[in-house]
């Protein structure tokens, strides 16, 4: 908006000097424009183009130093009419010179700012960009079965990328969190506050006893592995088995219950 008001409207506005906007307060002006672009507008037309130049030009820069797979534009665009986004996302892609191999697995997408994660500084970008796809399968399943403070919560592969992550959204919840794992990441789960159970024979009951009472979540498992514990570990006289997982969870908030 700053751009378009300080600068793009006031020289575009010599070119058309009987535009509408002519003479109009330039703060006013430069909240019409888009309206107007997405009218097909030849002076609104010319700014945006301006700006999706200046974008694909600053994707350029990036591409040869940062080597994207993806390139994500937010503003007042992702707003605008589906042909006008879909036209500006056009216009920048042209603008954008990347070499062979790159424009071969490249995308373009407008993305509301809504759903964007600013990178924390002290994560690296690699770290940051494995974290999301780990992190948010994590959440996701954590939320589906919807753990309250004092319930009880088996989280299967619980040293893995995604188990890590869940047992320690768990404990925020106030969970007991039951992480089934192999006897070498004891020692980091029980740092975790996470009452470790290894793999191995005899693990339903294993799970059963380590579990104080009442309701048990498992969490992360298999279709397989929740049915062990319905059939194995499930007690209707003091238990309630919900599970997310392969079977279990098919979108966040949703759950099965087993038993």
């Amino acid at each position: 908006m700053t751009a378009i008001e300080k600068n793009l409207l006031p020289y575009w506005l010599t070119r058309f000097p009987r535009h509408e906007l002519t003479g109009v307060d330039p703060h006013t002006a430069a909240k019409k424009v888009r309206s107007l672009g997405e009218q097909g507008d030849p002076l609104a037309m010319r700014v945006f183009e301006q700006q999706a130049t200046a974008l694909g030009r600053l994707f350029t820069i990036a591409s040869n130093f940062t080597d994207p797979s993806a390139y994500f534009i937010g503003g007042g665009v992702v707003e605008a009419s589906p042909d006008f986004r879909e036209w500006f996302l056009s216009r920048v892609k042209a603008h954008t010179a990347l070499r062979a191999e790159q424009r071969d697995v490249a995308q373009f997408a407008v993305v509301p700012v809504g759903q964007l994660t600013p990178k924390p500084p002290e994560v690296p970008w690699e770290a940051a960009g494995a974290l999301y796809v780990a992190g948010a399968t994590a959440y996701a399943a954590v939320r589906a079965v919807a753990l309250k403070p004092g319930d009880t919560v088996a989280v299967a592969g619980a040293a893995g990328g995604v188990g890590t992550i869940a047992v320690q959204l768990a404990k925020r919840l106030g969970a007991t969190v039951l992480g089934i794992a192999s006897l070498s990441n004891d020692e980091w789960l029980t740092a975790h506050g996470v009452v470790p159970v290894n793999y191995g024979d005899d693990l339903a009951e294993r799970l059963r006893g380590a579990a104080p009472g009442g309701r048990i979540t498992v969490c992360g498992a298999t279709s397989s592995f929740s049915r062990l514990i319905n059939a194995r570990v499930a007690n209707p006289s003091r238990s309630t088995m919900r599970a997310s997982g392969s079977k279990g969870f098919d979108s966040i908030g949703n759950h099965s219950k087993l038993g």
